[in-house]
């Protein structure tokens, strides 16, 4: 019966009716993966679906006679809202969960560098150990406790996982480990290496990873880590990485390792702190200066991903984006990057991608104009070069037309807080003819929100003039954007088009439902930003950590 399962799953992929994760490079759709008694099903995330999957073990229950326990499934997602998971959740009848967890009796979405993540082992170590407090043990007998505390160590651990180790700083040392940890036969006590033993369990993860090149775990990893498997990356995240991604439902975005939340908790605590602070007294001094953080995120992750290559400056091969015509005279906010990226550095040296303090930058100034706060995955690398023809062809121009803008993003909600320059909008309120005048384009308010418009920007001259984005609340960040356009009130035609191309009424409806409903459009803006955030992104061995953001190391 779980071949009917298997083949029903393999067909509704085929024909579309249900979308498994699919690994671009290898043309590999996972979508199952079964086990003893449990079965992981993998795809992108939506409530469809969702829906669909359900829809198939359905089918599975009226073909065999055999009940599949729903109530007990979890759903789980990753760059999914706690919220959005919680609703499909309960429309299907199961329960819900979130990363970190733990399958079966491994860590699941932890990072493993830092003993925070070992408490678990180090606390069997303890509890066995205290029994010397109790008694009073003969060095043989605490040799003999000593391997068999040893022995009984979780081997699975080890074997998947680099223990985090640091040398000891103490001035004197009461154990003189070298002579432990030699064999008897040369004058040692025989105690076994954990050290050594973990680095061989992993050893032998990269053996087969070596020879197994059909295997189906091989492929899987080496999609998402790269030829060698990340094994050779420097922070040794072996299969920390293949656990996540045999254990994860998440959506295709092509990356090698999974961002991760708290990815800096261990190496760099004061990093949010810092970003926050220096934030707040940005937008302090110039209120728009939020709009503008959050816009170099866009402009970054929108050209070759989010690999922070919009920040670079010309330098010897390097042709800056902010050369490019979405750009110039255009783009800010590089100064208040700088000054962040130089404290951190002081107080975490080559700790921090440039790219991942814009994700965290755009978070924290939407959220200081009275805009949604959302979970920022960690975790990516910065690029070492810059694409000015992908920023003059890929960022949508002011003019672009719904079906460009679909193309790029499904709805544009970061216009709810800025200013445009008079060049972006002239079109808009010169440049219609008579057809233009009984279409929606033409709203009743049009004419007087043109007159202001046309005192800011002259038919000619004054192109870095500016108007607020959001005439209503230019300075806050709230669902009045989409008020405006449903009054005619759009700044850019690519905003209005929202409304005036869309044929089919889709868009129209989440503009009326958005400018109904704040709560919907902030839960909807912060899943967006959370799904761009993982476009294209360089992890592991990609890219590198710039200690200059404007500049790649040399």
């Amino acid at each position: 019966m779980l071949g009917w399962v298997v083949f029903r799953l393999v067909e509704s992929c085929n024909k579309g009716f249900y979308k498994g994760l699919s690994l671009a490079d290898s043309g590999l759709n996972v979508s199952l993966l079964q086990f003893a008694d449990d079965a992981l099903f993998f795809g992108g995330w939506s409530r469809l679906n969702a829906k669909n999957l359900i829809h198939i073990l359905k089918c599975f229950e009226l073909a065999s006679g055999l009940k599949v326990n729903i109530t007990k499934s979890r759903l789980m997602g990753v760059g999914v809202s706690n919220v959005d998971i919680a609703v499909v959740a309960s429309s299907l009848g199961c329960t819900h969960d979130s990363l970190p967890f733990t399958y079966p009796g491994l860590p699941v979405g932890r990072k493993m560098r830092g003993c925070k993540s070992w408490t678990e082992v180090i606390n069997r170590f303890r509890e066995r150990l205290s029994s010397w407090k109790a008694k009073s043990l003969l060095a043989g007998c605490r040799l003999t406790l000593i391997k068999s505390i040893l022995g009984s160590l979780p081997m699975y651990y080890l074997s998947l996982f680099k223990a985090p180790a640091k040398d000891s700083n103490r001035g004197i040392s009461w154990v003189k480990w070298k002579s432990i940890l030699l064999d008897k036969d040369i004058g040692g006590l025989g105690v076994e290496c954990l050290q050594a033993k973990n680095l061989g369990l992993l050893g032998k993860w990269k053996w087969r990873f070596l020879t197994e090149d059909k295997a189906l775990w091989r492929i899987v990893i080496k999609e998402f880590y790269g030829e060698d498997g990340g094994f050779n990356s420097s922070l040794n995240r072996i299969a920390s990485g293949a656990l996540v991604v045999l254990s994860q439902t998440r959506p295709s975005l092509c990356y090698n390792e999974p961002l991760v939340l708290g990815y800096y908790e261990e190496t760099c605590q004061l990093l949010e702190k810092i970003v926050r602070r220096q934030v707040a007294i940005a937008v302090y001094k110039e209120p728009r200066m939020a709009a503008s953080l959050l816009r170099l995120h866009f402009h970054d992750c929108f050209v070759m991903g989010c690999d922070a290559s919009v920040l670079l400056d010309d330098f010897e091969g390097v042709q800056s984006e902010k050369n490019a015509g979405p750009n110039l005279n255009s783009l800010r906010g590089f100064e208040v990057i700088d000054e962040i990226k130089y404290l951190v550095e002081e107080a975490c040296p080559c700790t921090v991608s440039c790219a991942d303090l814009l994700a965290i930058v755009a978070r924290d100034a939407v959220a200081l104009r009275g805009g949604p706060k959302w979970n920022v995955y960690l975790g990516r690398k910065d690029s070492m070069k810059a694409s000015l023809d992908g920023a003059n062809q890929l960022i949508p121009a002011p003019n672009s037309s719904l079906e460009t803008l679909i193309a790029n993003f499904r709805y544009q909600g970061s216009h709810t807080i800025g200013k445009a320059q008079c060049k972006s909008f002239r079109q808009r309120i010169y440049d219609y003819d008579d057809s233009e005048k009984n279409s929606y384009h033409h709203h009743r308010n049009d004419n007087e929100f043109q007159r202001v418009l046309k005192s800011i920007c002259p038919k000619s001259g004054k192109d870095n003039a500016l108007a607020p984005l959001d005439i209503a609340t230019p300075l806050r960040f709230d669902n009045h954007y989409f008020q405006n356009i449903k009054q005619g009130l759009g700044l850019l035609i690519s905003d209005n088009v929202l409304i005036s191309e869309d044929i089919e009424g889709e868009i129209r409806d989440l503009v009326w439902e958005f400018a109904s409903d704040e709560k919907k459009f902030f839960g909807m803006f912060a899943d967006s930003l959370i799904k761009m955030g993982n476009i294209r992104v360089l992890t592991g061995q990609q890219g590198e950590i710039r200690k200059n953001c404007r500049f790649i190391n040399t």
